[in-house]
């Protein structure tokens, strides 16, 4: 009857199994964990854009860059500057003188058709485009612009307006250039120019 007894009383201490900790999070916790992704990504974001916007102006540097070198091939193809072009005047990269650089056009412009230059990016009429072309940027902030030392004194006679670029004079036989439109005229990288460092 002890056996009994003992057996009785150990069941009714076990009675009542302990309770299990409920599985899954807690609404609080999951609105916790979504705060924070959403605080992370308010942090990445800018990041991204600010190194997407350095990319567009490198690429647009190194553009910039081999135009003018691909003009210095044709000054020294030549020994001259096609006879139209004059000192202190802006020309577009487009059209004709687009396509003289890509070895396209012939007559007075290129009459051999050396290809000076492949254009990575074009525009629907096949003109040059900086990195910006295509992401709501107007299509005339999207070209590149071209000053040439027409009187062969390897001086391109500064204008003294920032977006007239050179400023001041330039020991250059040509002075190419775009525009930044993440910049407004009157920051420092607005322009971007083959001589810049």
């Amino acid at each position: 009857m002890t056996s009994l007894l003992a057996d009785r009383g150990k069941r009714v201490g076990n009675i009542n199994p302990p309770a299990k900790a409920p599985s899954g999070f807690t609404i609080i916790e999951l609105i916790a964990v979504i705060a924070i992704i959403g605080v992370l990504i308010g942090m990445v974001l800018p990041a991204i854009a600010r190194a997407r916007r350095h990319a567009f102006k490198v690429a647009a540097k190194a553009e910039v860059r081999q135009i003018e070198a691909a003009w210095r091939a044709y000054l020294g193809e030549y020994h001259a500057w096609p006879s139209n072009f004059a000192e202190n005047v802006s020309y577009a990269v487009t059209g004709e003188l687009a396509r003289a650089m890509n070895g396209e056009a012939a007559g007075q412009l290129n009459p051999r058709r050396i290809p000076f230059l492949n254009f990575a990016r074009r525009d629907a009429d096949q003109n040059p485009v900086n990195p910006w072309a295509g992401r709501g940027s107007p299509p005339e902030n999207c070209r590149f612009f071209c000053k040439f030392d027409a009187d062969y004194n390897n001086v391109i006679p500064g204008t003294g307006n920032p977006t007239n670029p050179p400023m001041s004079d330039l020991a250059s036989p040509v002075a190419v250039w775009t525009i930044n439109p993440d910049a407004k005229p009157d920051q420092r990288d607005y322009i971007i120019g083959s001589w810049q460092e």
